[in-house]
C-alpha cells in the first residue's frame, strides 16, 4: 500500500519504505500476524487487516498500534473521506464502521454471504462484491455502510479485489482469478460503468491468469498475474491492457502498490519485493488536464 510518501508491505511481519521501496524498515511494534490488507488515510492514520487477529489501527505513522477485535478474519480496510471514518470487512460479510477513529465500531450484515472486498468512491458511496462458487454481484451503500442494496449485474464468483475509479463514482473494476473456485476456468477482468448494474469483460484468459491483486492511480490500473507475464497495466480505464513484466503474484492477495504510473512495486510468492521506476521499461508520459492561455498583448500591460 502507498500513501503520503510511504510504502507499506506485509506478510506475517509489517515493513515500510520512505524511498519508494529501495530500502525497508521492519515495524518492531506490530505483532507477528497474517496480514491480508493495509490502508492509510494520510501519513499518520492507518489500518491493517489480519487473519485471526482482527484489526490494528495506528494514528502515529505506525510507531504504535492498537488492536481492534482480538480475533476475526478481516479481508479489507479503508477510510471513507476522513481519518475518523474507518471501514473494515470480514470474511463472513460483516461490514464494520467506526466514526471515531476506531474507538468504537458498529457492525452490519451486508448480505448473508461471503464477501471479499469493498471500494469507496470519492462521494462516499460504498461497493462490495459477494463471493459464491459460481456467481457474484455487487452491493451498494450510500449511507456509510448502514444499509446495502444489491446491484443487478452478475460476475463470476471467485473475484478477490474490487476498485472504483477516482474520477467516476459509477465506474468499477473487478479482478476475477478463478484460482480456488472455478466456474468456467476463464480468468477475467470486469468493468462496470453504471455502479454494478451491468458488467463487461475487457480481458480474459484461461486460468491461471489473474492473481486478484489490483492497484490504481488517477490514470492507471495495475493487475497481478500468475502466468509469467508479470504486472499488467491499463491506461484507458480498463479497456485495453499491456504486460509490463515482473513477478508472479500469489493468488488472493493484494500485493501491488502503484506509487504513480511508472513507479510500481509487487511482492512475489517468496516474499521478495520487486520495483520498477520506468513502468517496466514502458514509461508513461502523463499529460496534465486543462491548460493555461494568456493573451500576449495584455500579459504585461499592468507592469511598471
Amino acid at each position: 500500500h502507498f500513501k503520503a510518501g510511504t510504502v507499506w508491505a506485509g506478510a506475517n511481519t509489517l515493513w515500510s519504505s520512505q524511498d519508494s521501496g529501495r530500502t525497508w524498515k521492519r515495524s518492531t511494534t506490530f505483532p507477528n500476524a497474517d496480514i491480508l490488507d493495509i490502508g492509510f488515510f494520510d501519513r499518520l492514520h492507518g489500518m491493517v487487516a489480519t487473519q485471526g487477529q482482527g484489526l490494528f489501527v495506528t494514528v502515529d505513522d505506525g510507531k504504535t498500534w492498537v488492536q481492534n477485535f482480538p480475533t476475526g478474519n478481516f479481508l479489507k480496510v479503508g477510510f471513507n473521506g476522513s481519518a475518523q471514518n474507518l471501514n473494515a470487512l470480514d470474511i463472513d460479510g460483516i461490514f464494520y464502521v467506526s466514526n471515531n477513529g476506531g474507538a468504537s465500531w458498529s457492525k452490519y450484515n451486508i448480505g448473508n454471504a461471503s464477501f471479499r472486498s469493498f471500494a469507496i468512491a470519492t462521494d462516499g458511496t460504498l461497493y462490495s462484491n459477494s463471493f459464491t462458487a459460481t456467481a457474484g454481484f455487487a452491493l451498494v451503500s450510500t449511507d456509510l455502510g448502514t444499509q446495502w442494496n444489491p446491484a443487478a449485474g452478475a460476475f463470476d464468483g471467485d473475484s478477490w479485489t474490487l476498485a472504483v475509479d477516482s474520477c467516476n463514482t459509477q465506474r468499477l473494476y473487478l479482478a476475477n482469478e478463478q484460482f480456488f473456485t472455478q466456474s468456467d476456468g476463464i480468468s477475467k477482468f470486469y468493468l462496470s460503468t453504471d455502479g454494478g448494474q451491468s458488467w463487461q469483460i475487457t480481458d480474459s484468459h484461461a486460468e491461471p491468469y489473474l492473481s486478484g491483486s489490483m492497484s490504481t492511480t488517477a490514470d492507471g490500473i495495475f493487475l497481478g498475474t500468475l502466468d509469467g507475464s508479470g504486472v499488467h497495466r491499463s491506461m484507458d480505464r480498463g479497456l485495453t491492457w499491456k504486460a509490463l513484466g515482473g513477478p508472479n503474484i500469489t493468488p488472493d492477495t493484494r500485493s501491488i502498490a502503484a506509487v504513480n504510473d511508472n513507479i510500481i512495486l509487487a511482492m512475489d510468492a517468496q516474499g521478495s519485493i520487486w520495483l520498477t521506476t520506468n513502468g517496466g521499461n514502458d514509461s508513461v508520459q502523463t499529460v496534465p488536464t486543462g491548460g493555461l492561455a494568456l493573451a500576449p498583448a495584455t500579459l504585461f500591460s499592468t507592469d511598471s
